[in-house]
């Protein structure tokens, strides 16, 4: 899951959202273009990107499916249309407040940063 790094008392501290892959991204490029993930939604100047790997430890209900395109309509890269194309999944159950901890396990929670 790509999230923001969120560094809690010193210490980076997993946050997952609403939405996952096993598409392999390092870069934020990839990121925009592979995932046709918007500025606003993950925006670099806000915080930190990182990729942190999760395992299933409890079954989530998803949708899964592949990511269709997206216009950036604001930012730098306003205009910019991401084409898309890998596979997601869509959590239906809610995973904020730390009730992810009741689905998944956080593998490192550094993660990987996105450049």
């Amino acid at each position: 899951m790509v999230e923001y790094e969120n560094v809690v008392k010193g210490k980076p501290t997993p946050n997952p959202g609403g939405f996952g892959t096993k598409e392999s991204i390092s870069t934020i490029k990839e990121l925009r273009e592979k995932l046709a993930v918007l500025e606003k939604w993950k925006d670099p100047m806000e915080d930190v990107l990182v990729i942190r790997e999760y395992e299933v430890i409890n079954p989530i209900r998803a949708r899964t499916g592949t990511i269709g395109p997206q216009l950036e309509k604001t930012g730098v890269n306003a205009g910019a249309t991401y084409s898309g194309g890998a596979h997601q999944y869509e959590f239906y159950d809610y995973l904020g407040n730390n009730n992810w901890k009741k689905f998944v396990k956080c593998i490192d929670d550094n993660g990987i940063k996105l450049k």
